[in-house]
């Protein structure tokens, strides 16, 4: 360490490039080498996914709720602390950017400030921007080293939380100990929130000496059902986290162990090997968890190979204190030979494929592929594998093209889509209408290319375009009735035909305009500030009011799929700029031009600039997602400006 800095920083992301676009790599760094760079790099996760959809719009609350996935990996002689989390739109308005923020523990042999890694989950000093602009404006203190510890760190309450405050759920505690000391699975706790994780992995590791916990347990807080870590060779199993949320889809995982501390038969789970027994008889003699844990800090009795030594050398050297019959136990414990990581046969070709299943992007750093379908797999870990693989080709929608070409590549290659399925239009369906796949046919193919690759691009190519040439009479009729080339007459005309409420209706549940490659939602917005609003005054296109009504309903029912198609498709793709307030400002002052020359009656048209300005509220917009409550708040904006403006100019005349 002579000379060199004790902790390194890096962070990493999806960064704007020098051309404008942007790209997965490090930013800015503390005292980090290229191969600590690289490390981090490798580890470092590039999807976080929240339960529920967010986009750019959230507020700081929101933000400030979003899940951290705060991983500590132990690497030899080194700690790897990594706190992700979600950061909205990358530099190419692509959403689902993930920042990292990794800190490099470089000796292990010295202590920890904040005595236990999970004590640095949520650390003030380990960055979490939301939004491109915050995460290209990040910037490290050149002088950081160890990370402050974060506000979760009263051990008292942790204690509490696993055995008094939601009942005594130390039963899924000894569970715990008990998956990670038999060395067979991966223990996996579903908890409501990162949060609550910290809470279950600070007692967990208060039942280890703080040497133990940083050179043997690795932790996740956060993780999704569908693409779990796995074990690192020659390492123990780690202890993952996932959302409630994903406890049905954890039944499809083999080699995991699913802990539900809520699970009453898990909170009576009685323990099975000695470090969950020591736990226990240590909870009944009445040791507080701050004492404990100054016991194992000053515990000094020996190399800590297996999860519980440090508990069991404190128990044996204290008969008094703690009884003889747990000092047995302790005696039993360190007696039996030292327990390797079962993680360590590991077959390396199945490793990579569960990776690249995990993160489709490193299809572009290999290009030969093994076949692991079954006996090389074992059958069932195959099929789920196989299920999995398959559910991540619509995720590739927004990827590079040659992402996604090699990902399909990868699947036939290693067995995990079979050749046949070229010929099934139902997985072609998963990719052929996805902008990353334009021109995918024409591109070079990738290298090892399956013999079928080429057929299965073109044949889905075909397809694509025939969608593309199929006749939409539907969405071309929207646009001749209620499209921005036709007046607010023309279109009060059309609405007051007869057969309009049944076009209108067919128009809703055969669900055109999601379904259509336009977007209507500048028209649609038009149609409701420039029709709906009187419509809601007075029935003036029947002169019934029911009837009119249910024609209002239909309308703004059609607005808002408008609106909502447009905002997500503006969010995916990469060639369309992101929804500006300024945008939807300016048509509202356009609209305005609408509602100011219909000739409404005075009165009339006070009633409806009062519902206007009562759009300009975005809280009070029931039933619409925040981003399109944006979007109709920043239309009405824009109406009331212009009104106002052009009323002014009438009274300076």
């Amino acid at each position: 360490m002579t000379g060199q800095p004790r902790w390194a920083h890096v962070t990493y992301a999806s960064f704007r490039n020098r051309a404008g676009s942007g790209g997965w790599h490090t930013g800015p760094s503390v005292e980090a080498t290229s191969e600590e760079e690289a490390l981090v790099m490798e580890y470092a996760p590039t999807s976080v996914v929240p339960t529920a959809p967010i986009d750019d719009f959230i507020s700081a609350g929101e933000i400030a709720e979003l899940p951290r996935r705060f991983e500590y990996l132990p690497l030899g002689d080194r700690g790897l602390f990594m706190q992700s989390v979600p950061a909205g739109k990358d530099a190419t308005g692509r959403p689902g950017n993930v920042f990292t923020h990794a800190a490099i523990d470089r000796d292990l042999a010295e202590p920890l400030s904040a005595t236990y890694p999970v004590n640095l989950y949520r650390s003030p000093d380990l960055q979490t921007p939301f939004r491109i602009a915050e995460v290209e404006a990040v910037e490290l203190d050149p002088q950081l080293q160890e990370p402050r510890p974060g506000p979760l760190t009263d051990l008292s309450v942790a204690w509490t939380m696993v055995t008094t405050m939601l009942g005594n759920r130390s039963g899924a505690l000894f569970r715990l100990q008990d998956v990670l000391s038999e060395g067979e699975t991966t223990p996996v706790l579903v908890l409501k929130s990162s949060n609550e994780a910290v809470y279950w992995l600070q007692v967990l590791s208060s039942t280890l000496s703080p040497a133990e916990s940083r050179r043997l347990l690795r932790f996740s807080t956060f993780e999704r059902a569908q693409a779990l870590p796995t074990a690192l060779p020659n390492q123990h199993h780690p202890v993952l986290v996932v959302p409630v949320a994903d406890k049905d889809e954890l039944r499809r995982r083999s080699g995991i162990t699913v802990i539900d501390p809520a699970d009453p038969e898990t909170q009576q789970s009685v323990p099975r090997t000695t470090w969950a027994l020591l736990t226990m008889g240590v909870l009944d003699v009445g040791v507080s968890p701050a004492s404990l844990v100054e016991l194992l800090t000053t515990e000094s009795g020996g190399e800590t190979k297996s999860f519980g030594d440090a508990l069991a050398r404190v128990v044996r050297s204290r008969p008094g204190d703690f009884g003889v019959e747990l000092a047995a136990v302790a005696e039993r414990h360190l007696a039996e030979s030292p327990r390797a990581p079962s993680p360590a046969v590991v077959d390396a070709d199945l490793d990579l494929v569960r990776r690249v299943v995990d993160d489709p992007r490193l299809v572009l750093g290999q290009h030969v592929w093994p076949d692991v379908r079954p006996p090389k797999a074992p059958e069932r870990e195959f099929d789920t594998l196989s299920v999995t693989a398959r559910d991540r080709v619509p995720g590739l929608a927004s990827a590079p093209t040659d992402v996604l070409v090699g990902y399909l590549n990868f699947l036939l290659r290693t067995g995990l889509v079979p050749a046949e399925d070229v010929q099934n239009p139902e997985f072609r369906g998963l990719f052929r209408d996805a902008d990353s796949f334009r021109g995918a046919p024409h591109l070079p193919m990738p290298p090892s290319a399956h013999p079928d690759l080429l057929t299965l691009l073109t044949l889905a190519d075909r397809e694509r375009k025939q969608t593309i040439r199929a006749p939409r009479p539907a969405g071309e009729r929207i646009t001749r009735a209620l499209g921005s080339g036709r007046s607010r007459d023309e279109i009060v005309a059309w609405l007051r035909r007869s057969d309009t409420l049944e076009i209108l209706r067919d128009w809703r549940d055969g669900r055109v305009i999601s379904t259509s490659s336009r977007d209507f939602s500048h028209d649609m917005l038009r149609v409701y500030y420039a029709v709906c609003l009187h419509l809601s005054v007075e029935p003036f296109i029947s002169g019934d009011r029911a009837a009119d009504d249910e024609l209002l309903d239909v309308l703004g029912e059609l607005m808002l799929e408008a609106v909502e198609k447009g905002l997500k498709r503006r969010l995916e793709r990469r060639d369309t700029p992101p929804p500006t307030t300024t945008e939807f400002r300016d048509l509202g002052r356009t609209v305005a031009e609408d509602i100011l020359s219909a000739g409404h009656r005075p009165v009339l048209l006070d009633r409806i600039l009062a519902d206007v300005e009562r759009h300009r509220d975005k809280e009070k917009l029931d039933g619409m997602g925040r981003g399109t409550a944006q979007i109709v708040a920043a239309v009405a904006s824009g109406i009331t400006e212009q009104t106002r403006e052009a009323r002014r100019g009438e009274d300076s005349e």
